[in-house]
């Protein structure tokens, strides 16, 4: 092999973490931004990455084909953001609901396999209702949402390092052949130490003992996210969702984890009267 083709070699994984990098901070400064601003411009940015995150299903799942299911999708995504963001959660979820049978029915009078159009209405739009309710109803709201950006962030990073590092045995490698039982606990320990580190930051007054496993949790249940999403995409024989994101793929690769994670810390709030990081919370 020729030093110039060595050469390039070695520079290809400069260049993809250079991608990763840039991608993720145009993408993470707008979050913390709008997370911060609230109102219909949160909802806005969320309604964005929902409609890239419909047109990515409907191309893993039925190949970019004109149907009506794609149509109704983008419609439950709009009745959603405005119900949710109105304060309207049971309509919110009554029509996430409703739209999972409609798009069913739909699909198969259309000769297509209606399960992926049904799931899909709740695979998508359940999160987005979720994080939309996380930053309106939830005491401290901003300080919930940008917790679970945090968590989710740093347990994806330190998922992506400790398992390119360390490597070891495949944690389910018929799903995702690059992932790793150490990547899987380096999720959790960044989860971790960020769960407590953001918690104090952002006025969490639960002990360390709480926050620190709370974050753990999450990261670990964002793991379980990504690797629910690989599943999907082996069953259609897709290495990426899309490539909208340079170096990183699709949007559905980019908040796999947070989708999950998203629907696990709304649970934890709504069995809380929206007290999330136990800002009540008596020692």
């Amino acid at each position: 092999m020729s030093d110039l083709s060595t050469r390039s070699l070695q520079l290809q994984p400069s260049r993809s973490w250079l991608l990763r990098v840039i991608s993720s901070i145009a993408l993470g400064v707008p979050a913390v931004l709008f997370t911060l601003w609230g109102g219909w411009i949160f909802a806005f940015w969320v309604g964005l990455f929902g409609a890239l995150m419909i047109y990515e299903w409907d191309v893993i799942a039925y190949g970019g084909r004109r149907h009506s299911v794609y149509a109704l999708h983008l419609a439950g995504l709009m009745a959603v953001l405005v119900l949710a963001g109105s304060g309207e959660n049971l309509l919110s979820l009554l029509t996430i609901a409703a739209m999972a049978v409609i798009s069913y029915l739909a699909a198969a009078r259309e000769g297509l396999d209606g399960r992926w159009a049904g799931l899909a209405a709740l695979y998508l739009l359940l999160p987005i209702h979720c994080l939309i309710w996380l930053r309106h109803l939830t005491l401290e709201p901003v300080a919930v949402v940008l917790w679970l950006l945090a968590v989710v962030w740093t347990s994806d990073i330190a998922a992506f390092a400790v398992g390119k590092t360390v490597g070891g045995p495949r944690l389910a490698p018929l799903l995702s052949p690059n992932k790793t039982w150490a990547g899987f606990a380096g999720a959790a320990a960044g989860g971790f130490v960020i769960g407590i580190a953001m918690g104090l930051l952002l006025g969490g007054r639960a002990a360390p003992l709480v926050l620190g496993p709370l974050g753990a949790v999450l990261a670990v249940i964002g793991q379980l996210g990504d690797l629910t999403e690989s599943a999907f995409k082996r069953r259609f024989g897709v290495k990426d969702s899309s490539s909208l994101i340079p170096g990183q793929g699709g949007v559905l690769d980019r908040v796999d984890s947070l989708m999950f994670a998203t629907l696990a810390l709304a649970g934890l709030a709504l069995v809380r009267g929206g007290d999330v990081l136990f800002l009540g919370f008596q020692l």
